[in-house]
């Protein structure tokens, strides 16, 4: 993650955040194996700043990494699915406008089955409502 600040933040409350990981409830790269409202080991978050004189960014690669919103992107998901975390209050962490990398991360539940059965579902209610509206104009 490449962020602007050098120094952690640290939650005043918890911080809901997304990640995408395999079924099996392991992390993608470092495949760290999660368990539901169980916090993850803490971790001490470095900051690498190999050429600090040609730009103002930081990078980390220690810590739990995560998403700010739901991620949107197209992944396999026979094999991937989107969870719900939470950065635990008190806990240190830096962000930048998409991610988050803290010391420590909850696993909460799964995202992705309820984001899209509501996107359905609304999209199921614009169609009844548009096919309404063309009953009433062919009257």
């Amino acid at each position: 993650m490449l962020g602007t600040s050098k120094l952690p933040l640290v939650a005043s409350h918890g911080i809901v955040c997304y990640k995408v990981m395999r079924k099996d409830l392991t992390s993608v790269i470092k495949e760290f194996q999660y368990v539901r409202g169980r916090p993850t080991p803490p971790v001490k978050l470095a900051v690498v700043c190999p050429h600090v004189q040609l730009h103002e960014f930081a990078h980390i690669d220690e810590g739990y990494h995560s998403y700010r919103n739901v991620p949107l992107q197209f992944f396999d998901t026979r094999v991937y699915k989107t969870f719900k975390m939470a950065i635990p209050k008190g806990t240190e962490y830096y962000e930048n406008e998409n991610e988050y990398v803290s010391e420590t991360i909850v696993l909460e539940r799964t995202v992705l089955a309820r984001f899209w059965t509501s996107v359905a579902g609304r999209a199921k209610m614009l169609l009844a409502r548009v096919q309404h509206s063309d009953k009433k104009l062919r009257l």
